[in-house]
């Protein structure tokens, strides 16, 4: 009988969280300008059929996730992806990643 073979995870995989695959993956919409925020170091984000205001020099986001448990919720972190402050992994499926994030990625490409 031959042991039982293991499967290990490249290190560079084992950086993205659960709460960071989702913030890539689900429909999200991120809106800097949206009239319903109070201040400029505010940003909506539109997920399913809410939206959740975003404070990311706060550390706040308006969801529960956030909130009870005290850490950066899918909302902060697919604002981070948007604006470009953290990188996309390069090892990503870019067919898993929401469509939104993607196009919003490739305008500020252009921009630039």
């Amino acid at each position: 009988m031959s042991a039982p073979q293991t499967t290990t995870v490249p290190e560079t995989h084992m950086d993205l969280s659960a709460r960071d695959a989702k913030a890539l993956t689900e429909p999200m919409k991120v809106v800097e300008c949206d009239p319903g925020v109070w201040n400029d170091s505010e940003i909506a984000v539109y997920s399913e059929d809410r939206r959740y205001i975003v404070s990311l020099p706060a550390g706040y986001c308006e969801c529960e996730d956030a909130h009870y448990r005290n850490s950066k919720c899918k909302h902060q972190r697919r604002v981070e992806f948007a604006l470009g402050l953290r990188d996309i992994p390069s090892w990503a499926n870019p067919n898993a990643i929401d469509d939104q994030l993607l196009r919003r990625l490739e305008e500020r490409e252009d921009d630039e």
